[in-house]
């Protein structure tokens, strides 16, 4: 809960993050959290902050950069569909295309089972980083 968040455990920091970006005000608030959380290297916090720093709507909320470097070190723990899909989103944020595509094909190829459901959005994706389109929420 907040108390664990405040305390500074990453997970609880995550959580608390993700409670608050579903309130109607509280998306700036979770943000900082969020940042909070990926800065003691969450893989989770790391994987959702590098994908709203590569595909939020809101330019200020972008940042290539830090998309990448957030990414490839949640990529780093764990090399999960969701986290290489992720980082696709990000080179594409960068305008390395190919190794957009390249990532968005791994992606695709790593999802498991009961991961099937979300293969149609990753081939979507698949098909915008290929147009070279950034990929936006």
């Amino acid at each position: 809960a907040k108390e664990d968040a405040e305390a500074g455990n990453p997970e609880a920091q995550y959580l608390h993050a993700q409670m608050l970006m579903d309130e109607p005000n509280g998306w700036e608030e979770g943000l900082e959290w969020l940042i909070k959380s990926a800065d003691q290297e969450y893989a989770p916090a790391m994987n959702t902050l590098a994908w709203y720093r590569a595909t939020h709507k809101q330019e200020n909320y972008r940042n290539g950069e830090e998309a990448v470097r957030l990414a490839e070190a949640a990529c780093a723990q764990n090399r999960c569909a969701t986290y290489v899909d992720t980082l696709a989103a990000a080179y594409a944020e960068i305008e390395a295309w190919d190794k957009a595509v390249t990532t968005q094909k791994e992606a695709i190829q790593l999802l498991s089972e009961t991961e099937e459901g979300d293969r149609a959005g990753y081939e979507d994706r698949l098909k915008v980083i290929m147009s070279r389109k950034k990929i936006r929420e």
